[in-house]
């Protein structure tokens, strides 16, 4: 399993600690990528999940939070 939407993923710069798009990450650029769990309860509720959840993006994979995933 992955870590999926609602639960926040980013991309940061090792070097400088800033936050990095994907679009702008470029071969040979050190990174690393650090889960979290979303910001407010409300995203992991149904109502949430059906704008956030990875369905919503065509995942064929239902949600499973962060903190279930890293046990």
């Amino acid at each position: 399993m992955w870590v999926m939407s609602p639960d926040i993923i980013e991309i940061i710069d090792q070097k400088t600690g800033e936050p990095i798009t994907n679009t702008d990450i470029k071969k040979g650029d050190e990174v690393s990528v650090i889960g979290m769990k979303a910001s407010h309860e409300i995203f992991r509720q149904p109502e949430g999940l059906e704008v956030l959840g990875p369905k919503h993006f065509g995942f064929d994979t239902n949600y499973v939070p962060i903190e279930e995933l890293m046990k």
